[in-house]
């Protein structure tokens, strides 16, 4: 296997694992990732030196994406469930 496909592989899963590890405390913290956004240049070194420096850039926009569905959801119409009763076919 090519080593850095198998890096890339470990990245992506650890991304995952970043957003999934997220409680709602943290989906709702505005600042989250304030600090560890950085200036995005315009040219780099390598195809990693561009890929990491949009890490938090994209963590920070999936964080936004996921809170908003959330205030959009927790806003949507609803109905309590109070009881439900297994109705008894009728044979004749």
């Amino acid at each position: 296997m090519n080593p850095s496909t198998s890096t890339s592989r470990k990245k992506k899963k650890k991304k995952k694992a970043t957003i999934f590890s997220w409680s709602l405390r943290d989906i709702f913290k505005e600042d989250l990732y304030k600090n560890k956004v950085d200036y995005i240049d315009l040219y780099f070194k390598s195809s990693e030196q561009s890929f990491e420096s949009f890490v938090y850039p994209l963590l920070e926009e999936s964080r936004a994406q996921i809170c908003s569905s959330m205030e959009i959801l927790s806003s949507s119409p609803y109905a309590e469930v109070v009881s439900l009763e297994k109705k008894l076919s009728q044979s004749c």
